[in-house]
């Protein structure tokens, strides 16, 4: 439940809001439905990984966006190491990381703040 409310509600508010609507949405239903510290940032990372891979998948089979040129740029540069690493799949990994990380600890603050208030 905890998690598909997060995807929903964190996909609208990506769609009408900025990227980062999706850890706000997820500190405020942490804040109200999570039973334990562990199950907010547990789920609100898986809520988070999910989304935003589906979503660039979206992206880079669609044509409209090139997210691997535009992403890609900023993170590789011109190192030799990341060179033999796909660009499709650095880039989806970078794009998890970052969302699953952020996601998990604002509904990790989220449980906490519901914590120190009741």
């Amino acid at each position: 439940m905890l998690y598909l409310l997060i995807i929903i509600l964190g996909a609208i508010g990506s769609l009408v809001g900025p990227w980062w609507a999706l850890p706000l949405v997820a500190c405020l239903i942490c804040a109200l439905k999570a039973k334990t510290p562990g199950q907010a940032f547990g789920v609100s990372s898986a809520a988070a990984v999910t989304l935003w891979t589906v979503y660039s998948l979206i992206l880079v089979f669609s044509g409209k966006e090139n997210l691997v040129d535009k992403i890609g740029t900023l993170f590789a540069g011109n190192s030799a190491f990341l060179a033999h690493v796909p660009s499709l799949g650095l880039i989806l990994t970078i794009v998890t990381l970052v969302a699953g990380l952020t996601t998990g600890f604002a509904g990790l603050a989220g449980k906490h703040l519901r914590m120190m208030f009741s």
